[in-house]
């Protein structure tokens, strides 16, 4: 029984390193770097007032009343 356990726990361990290696060699030929996998960027980023109006000024198809 105690041999089938450390061969589980070899086998997860691998798993785990090949699954990391994956990651790092996939975020380095993105071209993202290492540091994409710790850090995110937020998906979408936010108009100032004055860009706002520019591009939607004219949009007066959701009226607030």
């Amino acid at each position: 029984m105690r041999e089938i356990t450390m061969v589980f726990i070899c086998f997860a361990g691998l798993m785990v390193i090949g699954l990391w290696l994956l990651a790092i060699t996939l975020a380095i030929k993105s071209g993202k770097g290492i540091k994409s996998l710790f850090f995110r960027r937020p998906k979408h980023e936010w108009l100032s007032i004055p860009d706002t109006v520019a591009l939607y000024g004219n949009d007066h198809s959701f009226p607030v009343d």
